[in-house]
């Protein structure tokens, strides 16, 4: 056995590898450059992961999947790997310390985000560590043409001259070949390796539905599809209502989405991965990181914003692959409102110049100043002081965020004000009787020792990790100090959060930034556009059509898409004739006729979609069919 396969069996318990990873891992081993084109949950983690525990030296990984960073962290602990991650705001000796423990501590991984990459005390320290591989993950980002831009990925090929021998391996799930070689240029990527899986799923049906009652379709396939199921909507306010409407019709389901405290995020995703509820209603917020091979269906109730979002979201059903279920529901109306509700959310330069300088009179930034400073943000509350449309300010601070002038954080967090009413002897006693309030405890004592003097606001985030503890459990020993009159605490949720990385000055600095946003808007509305005409079209396989965006030669039809079904219906003219025939009293819905007839929802659907395109029937303003 090959030491490539004894470390997969040791740390991975596995004894054969998924398509490209032994091939992309001995690349790397072998010091070649290496592209990793993977799909969602194709396991491409393992082809840094397991080259870094073969190669003397540390692996620094950047990654812009914060949130993710340490559940990938924890995995590798269980294994008995050592990783670190280097993020958020942190004083330079605590900076230093960490880079001495990870030089000087048997570490074999580092997570950076690539906005640490341009501290130039990160870089210091990064200069003087063993460097034996560099990882970019999610490596469409660096690509002016990719679904995700962020600038901060163009430093990433500066820290190459600390280790100039060490290879580079990038790795995305989805890429069209302008972002791929766009990502080997701006990385300047040496004679790389080129490993690329196809995109095609053979166990996934992509079914595309134009129906009038999503709904009652989602809780169909759910009572049909008895499996997990990610269903992906457009707002937060969808996420809620939906999961409450599918409780209430029988299907068990939670909701997911940025706005929620993390500690619920947490337990609503927690349900769901261990099989408590079916369902969970999530914006695209949801599913990075998510390892759960028996998700059996995903559902989009919304369009999505590019086809790279529609294929990774896809591609987290059927990983253990058994046959799954990938399903568009769009009504009439969808696609003409989509696109104007998308093109009405774009800011112009204009209105991005007006948010940035607003942001500052809303934080009373006198100028030359702001630096470093960090503000809580209800972006609601400020679009309604200036009278501007909140979902355009929320894309200018995107962008303003992918442009390094602020750090948009989107999550809501916990913030805890917190004051010892006792004395310091009685919070020891009560560490020395209750065990599991030793570790967060004395954090707090050592992080905030002016607790006993006055309320003060708890690193929560920092307590959290010096005493691995999770956020949930702290709010819940805080709750309980407080019932005992040990502590006074006032636990409460916090907004959105700006950091300004920049001081305030005129805004003339700003305008060179702001017109890469014509060509940003530019790419979206084309985005945009190549998914209705994936949603839309009637004649080709979707697999197909996937593969096409992708220029991947696809010469076959799957047999098992919306499309195929469609034409395999149309040679069986009985379903068509017993459609006419229903509709000859009256018109009727889709609902209506399903539950008169007795067909298969799919089947249905697809004969619906043929008697339209020959004009045999048409879709009336209340959403009923009519014979003509």
């Amino acid at each position: 056995m090959s030491v490539v396969s004894q470390t997969l069996l040791k740390y991975w318990n596995k004894t054969s590898f998924r398509e490209n990873q032994r091939e992309a891992i001995e690349s790397v081993l072998d010091g070649n450059d290496t592209l990793v084109f993977m799909a969602t949950g194709g396991g491409k983690s393992l082809c840094y992961q397991l080259p870094a525990l073969l190669l003397n030296g540390i692996t620094i990984v950047v990654s812009p999947l914060v949130s993710l960073m340490q559940d990938q962290i924890n995995s590798l602990s269980d294994k008995g790997i050592k990783a670190m991650q280097i993020g958020g705001s942190i004083p330079k000796s605590e900076l230093t310390r960490m880079f001495d423990n990870c030089r000087f501590g048997n570490y074999k991984l580092l997570y950076l985000s690539p906005e640490k990459l341009s501290n130039e005390e990160v870089r210091r320290n990064l200069a003087q560590l063993p460097i034996s591989l560099i990882v970019v993950d999610e490596a469409h980002c660096i690509s002016q043409w990719g679904h995700d831009f962020r600038p901060a990925f163009l430093e990433i090929p500066e820290i190459r001259a600390y280790a100039p021998q060490a290879p580079l391996i990038a790795l995305t799930a989805t890429a069209t070949p302008r972002v791929k070689a766009d990502i080997s240029e701006k990385l300047r990527l040496k004679n790389p390796k080129l490993f690329t899986s196809s995109v095609f799923r053979s166990n996934l049906n992509i079914i595309v539905w134009e129906c009038e009652d999503k709904l009652y379709r989602i809780v169909q396939i759910l009572k049909k599809y008895r499996g997990s199921a990610i269903i992906y909507v457009r707002n937060r306010r969808a996420c809620t209502e939906f999961s409450a409407a599918l409780e209430q019709l029988g299907v068990t389901a939670t909701a997911y989405h940025g706005g929620m405290p993390e500690n619920q995020r947490k337990e609503n995703a927690a349900l769901w991965t261990d099989n408590k509820k079916q369902a969970i209603v999530a914006t695209s917020a949801f599913g990075m990181g998510i390892d759960k091979p028996d998700v059996q269906s995903v559902i989009h109730v919304h369009l999505p914003d590019s086809m790279e979002s529609y294929y990774q979201e896809i591609g987290r059903a059927g990983r253990d692959g058994n046959e799954a279920f990938a399903v568009m529901l769009f009504g009439a109306a969808d696609i003409h409102r989509v696109k104007a509700q998308f093109l009405a959310s774009l800011p112009d330069e204009a209105f991005v110049k007006l948010v940035y300088d607003n942001l500052h009179r809303y934080f009373v930034i006198a100028e030359g100043t702001g630096a470093g400073e960090i503000y809580g943000l209800d972006v609601d509350a400020f679009a309604e002081k200036y009278q501007l449309a909140s979902i355009k300010v929320f894309h200018s601070l995107r962008f303003l965020d992918r442009m390094q002038y602020i750090q948009f954080d989107m999550q809501t967090r916990t913030e805890i004000q917190a004051h010892f009413k006792v004395e310091s002897r009685e919070v020891l006693r009560y560490m020395s009787m209750h065990k599991a309030a030793e570790a967060p405890l004395e954090a707090i004592l050592r992080l905030h020792p002016g607790i006993f003097e006055g309320s003060v606001k708890l690193n929560v985030v920092k307590i959290c990790r010096l005493s691995k503890t999770s956020e949930a459990d702290l709010i819940a020993l805080c709750t309980k100090l407080s019932e005992l009159s040990i502590m006074e605490t006032l636990i409460r949720s916090k907004s959105c959060s700006v950091r300004l990385l920049r001081n305030r000055d005129s805004l003339h600095h700003i305008n060179a930034v702001v017109k890469s946003l014509r060509a940003e808007n530019e790419y979206k509305t084309q985005a945009i556009d190549h998914v209705i005409r994936f949603a839309a079209d009637k004649t080709i396989c979707k697999q197909q059509a996937l593969a096409t965006y992708f220029e991947e030669p696809l010469t076959e039809n799957c047999g098992k898409c919306s499309v195929c079904r469609g034409k395999r219906v149309a040679e069986k003219p009985d379903v068509s004739k017993e459609i006419l025939k229903a509709l000859e009293e009256r018109s009727k819905s889709s609902r209506d006729l399903e539950q008169e007839l007795q067909v298969e929802s799919v089947d249905l659907i697809a004969t619906i979609q043929h008697l339209l395109e020959r004009e045999l029937i048409e879709i009336q303003a209340d959403n009923t069919y009519r014979k003509l």
